[in-house]
């Protein structure tokens, strides 16, 4: 029986009928680790890797057997693509299953923000049993009629643009691609033909572009000298767009209003000086953290490998 080696526990819903076909891999509980990983990864004939497992030119050299490497999500840079590829060995990943949650949270974050959620909730915990409600104290932003602006304009982005705009909100974006007219009507955005005219602009910025050499710290110190002193950042895309040194300074001495991050420049270890800025909202990288699209991106992986091997490569999502 062909061997999968899945590197972090997923969703039983998501793997029933890959079980059926194939001897399945998987820890009982959180990542693989290296005993575990050293034990099965010379015989494996294909890999199911979540974002945080990387597979680069080590990894696919000790896979003596391995055939495919079906990706958890849409994100592909923790995979060697074009080594993988000099291997003969074929890389999928799983689209269309994040778009909505991402957006969801990226609106969530956005309303706390702008609404002091989580601030006043500290508040309040700090505080008790003071009198801590007033009406001049507390207080936020009305989110209807500011501009949001979206750096990028993929799925996730479009999705976001929707529901901000049932929200009241008017959306800018800037993208190295225009959207035909129609599209941008159909969206009610408007185009900004450079990154600083929307950092100008915008009373939110939000990033949803991927994490290229070219893109990396697109987001820094003057970037943030650019944007009002009231304006607020959202990051669910990747960590490398902002500086991290840079916010932290834009955020301490009040260059910006606040900032929400679901991701971070290092993910195994964070740069301590976040946790201490307090108009800063933290989230564990948790853009598809939904039970609904954790059993989907399960599916659609596990039905990318059983496509693999049994005869129905057209029906594989290939990454590009």
């Amino acid at each position: 029986m062909l061997k999968v080696l899945i590197t972090h526990s997923l969703p039983e819903e998501g793997l029933k009928e890959l079980r059926e076909k194939f001897n399945i891999i998987m820890p009982k509980s959180g990542h693989i680790n290296q005993e575990m990983l050293d034990t099965h990864i010379k015989d494996c004939d294909a890999i199911l890797c979540t974002y945080a497992f990387k597979v680069r030119k080590g990894i696919i050299e000790k896979a003596k057997k391995l055939k495919i490497i079906a990706n958890f999500g849409v994100g592909i840079d923790n995979i060697d693509i074009e080594y993988a590829k000099s291997k003969n060995i074929c890389v999928t990943n799983s689209p269309g299953n994040s778009d909505i949650p991402v957006a969801e949270l990226t609106i969530a974050l956005m309303l706390d923000l702008i609404r002091k959620v989580t601030f006043n909730d500290r508040k309040m915990r700090e505080s008790a049993p003071d009198n801590i409600i007033d009406v001049t104290s507390n207080l936020g932003n009305t989110v209807s009629g500011k501009k949001l602006g979206l750096v990028g304009i993929g799925k996730i982005a479009k999705s976001v643009a929707k529901i901000a705009s049932v929200l009241g909100m008017k959306i800018i974006y800037h993208n190295r691609r225009r959207l035909p007219s129609d599209e941008e009507h159909s969206l009610n955005i408007e185009w900004k033909d450079s990154l600083k005219d929307l950092l100008h602009e915008a009373d939110i910025v939000s990033l949803h572009i991927p994490s290229t050499d070219e893109n990396t710290h697109i987001i820094g110190f003057k970037e943030f000298s650019i944007m009002k002193n009231s304006a607020y950042i959202v990051n669910t895309a990747r960590g490398s767009l902002i500086d991290e040194e840079a916010l932290i300074n834009s955020l301490n001495n009040g260059e910006i209003a606040g900032a929400a991050l679901d991701v971070f420049e290092n993910e195994k270890n964070i740069n301590p000086k976040l946790f201490e800025c307090k108009n800063l909202i933290l989230s564990p990288h948790n853009g598809t953290g939904t039970i609904e699209a954790r059993i989907r991106n399960t599916l659609t992986a596990s039905s990318n490998i059983m496509n693999f091997f049994y005869g129905k490569k057209e029906k594989l999502i290939c990454a590009e």
